[in-house]
């Protein structure tokens, strides 16, 4: 395995780590898994534990780019994994033999679970470009990208600082962004993508980057200059059932097809905390719930009933007059501390923060320094696994030693980690490789993580390109990889999505999708989704509930019960994939999580 110290530096630009050698995926992977294992507080570094992980999977990249996501976060797949058999050992299930499979190339589809998905069999790209899609979702973007501008409203751009650019983000309401920057967001004469485009960066590249950032942070607007590796901000990276509640506030938007996958393992609801009774409600549910799960950014529950029913300390507070502590699970972009942590941000504004979209840039070989977002929705994924990890350490904790714990997770961190001097990154010409494999189409600085996804698509699929499918057949409905339910909430077509990454395997019979290899079978505690996605706000406030917790004896006896905690997320936009990942990672048999 290569020391660090062979990496070339400054392939990509200042901070960055080129690998002189290729590594297959799947042993690169092994040797961030034990990285990752020896740098967390917490984890275990019992070789016999450590040992039972096995990685498989194609031996090149699958992304486009240099940067090792791919790895990064099928390691982290693995350490959901092991702390999953722990887990299973505490309840009276340890068994020496199961290994713990992780498919470094079903790790990369996770990255994109939320284009993966088949209604009555169609894929969500072919209902898309059929415009089938309308009528099967509720309506919960109410316009966000209903024209090219606010579409091109969330992009990267050109600043007057040659070579600079920056990142804008409307937060899924645009216009009024753009109408701060003198631009009309509902003129008649910008009818097409590549004009709204031009038209933005006509107007970021009159303006410096310090210009555009004080225009941001006094309006309230998300943003960030697009920094190289080296001198961007850095975060924390981490400290330390049936279906999972989930609240979504009605009156914000999100994107309608997230509702497909991102909600598997949840029942949700509306919440408006404006609204007094919902608020008595949420507070009902946060008494009797073992986990709490948030993305608002540090500060921004300061107002006074918000800020008092899921602030910190005030949950922390009512954990200790209860007598059973809380699990407090936090995700935001920059962390919970530093000058940046109370700044808003989102996927997109984390990859050029961290230098992350000025690599994606550089590998491009796009000129006057443009920066491109990575292909998919990677910061935001990676984190979710995070958080999950850092859940279920808790959980384990609390099961064996009581007491309440807190865990943080950004954005920012988990894309620096990906980038970091020891994790390293692809040369350039396996990046050439992997373009001639797939046939990416063009990706630019303007363009917005869901055409990115598109492109991905395309290439895994062979859709518009001459050399055919080179991952299709991992991807078809039928191959294994996705979990299906008949009669879905969405119109009541047959729904598919991708399975949980993590496969536990034991000796005898064969290996399915994504699982062991032969003369292995997988094991009945692997973990599944116990329930299908479902659209956001789909159950009446009144019928989501705790199951009791007040149960006689300490929390290890109830665990032993199958009466593990209660969780509860409080979604705000789109961060709701925190607790769909902590649903995948941590869903095994035996009622992990009691509700009703």
């Amino acid at each position: 395995m290569e020391p660090e110290d062979k990496r070339i530096p400054d392939i990509y630009g200042p901070g960055t780590y080129t690998d002189r050698t290729f590594i297959p995926v799947p042993r690169d992977t092994e040797r961030i898994f034990r990285l990752l294992a020896s740098q967390t507080p917490g984890f275990t570094q019992d070789e016999a534990l450590l040992s039972k992980v096995k990685f498989v999977g194609e031996d090149y990249p699958v992304l486009p780019g240099p940067i090792k996501s791919v790895p990064v976060a099928a390691a982290l797949h693995a350490m959901a994994g092991v702390v999953g058999d722990e887990i299973l050992a505490l309840r009276g299930l340890k068994n020496p033999e199961r290994q713990i499979v992780v498919n470094t190339t079903h790790a990369a589809f996770f990255l994109a679970t939320a284009a993966l998905v088949y209604l009555d069999h169609e894929s969500l790209a072919s209902l898309g470009q059929q415009k089938k899609l309308k009528p099967l979702l509720p309506d919960w973007e109410r316009g966000w990208h209903s024209t090219p501008l606010k579409l091109r409203g969330t992009g990267i751009y050109p600043t007057s600082v040659p070579g600079t650019w920056y990142s804008l983000h409307g937060s899924l309401d645009v216009p009024p962004m753009l109408r701060t920057l003198g631009i009309d967001p509902d003129d008649p004469t910008i009818d097409t993508n590549d004009k709204a485009a031009a038209l933005i960066a006509n107007t970021t590249s009159k303006l410096t980057p310090a210009e555009l950032e004080l225009h941001n942070l006094l309006h309230g607007f998300c943003g960030s200059i697009c920094f190289t590796p080296r001198n961007g901000p850095r975060a924390k990276w981490a400290a330390h059932s049936p279906p999972t509640p989930s609240s979504t506030a009605p009156h914000l938007r999100d994107i309608d097809t997230l509702q497909l996958t991102l909600n598997a393992g949840k029942r949700t609801t509306a919440l408006d905390l404006r609204d007094p009774p919902d608020r008595a409600h949420l507070s009902a549910l946060l008494a009797s719930a073992d986990v709490v799960i948030q993305g608002f950014r540090p500060g921004r529950l300061g107002g006074a009933s918000l800020g008092a029913l899921l602030d910190v300390n005030s949950l922390l507070l009512r954990a200790a007059d209860r007598g059973r502590g809380v699990v407090y699970v936090s995700e935001s972009c920059y962390g919970p501390d530093g000058y940046y942590a109370e700044r808003p941000g989102w996927q997109q504004i984390a990859d050029c923060a961290s230098g992350a979209a000025h690599v994606m840039g550089r590998a491009l070989g796009l000129d006057g320094g443009e920066c491109v977002l990575p292909a998919l929705p990677i910061s935001d994924m990676t984190t979710g696994v995070v958080a999950g990890i850092g859940c279920m350490l808790a959980l384990r904790e609390r099961a064996e030693k009581g007491g309440s714990y807190v865990v943080h997770a950004a954005l920012v961190a988990a894309n620096c980690y990906a980038l970091a001097e020891e994790v390293g990154l692809y040369g350039r010409e396996v990046v050439r490789e992997c373009q001639g494999r797939f046939g990416w189409a063009e990706m630019r600085g303007a363009h917005h993580v869901l055409d990115l996804m598109r492109t991905v698509w395309r290439g895994w699929t062979g859709t518009g390109t001459e050399g055919g499918e080179v991952l299709g057949g991992y991807l078809r409905e039928e191959s294994g990889w996705f979990q299906s339910w008949e009669g879905s909430a969405f119109g009541g077509r047959r729904l598919s999505i991708l399975r949980p990454v993590v496969r536990f395997v034991v000796a005898g019979g064969g290996g399915g999708g994504g699982g062991g290899g032969e003369g292995e079978r997988v094991d009945v505690s692997t973990p599944e989704w116990r329930s299908p996605s479902v659209p956001h706000g789909w159950e009446r406030k009144e019928l989501v509930s705790f199951e009791s917790t007040a149960a006689t004896g300490t929390v290890m006896e109830r665990m032993m019960q199958g009466r593990f905690p209660s969780v509860l997320f409080w979604r705000y936009r789109w961060r709701e994939h925190v607790v769909g990942l902590l649903s995948w990672i941590g869903r095994m048999p035996k009622r992990w999580f009691s509700s009703k």
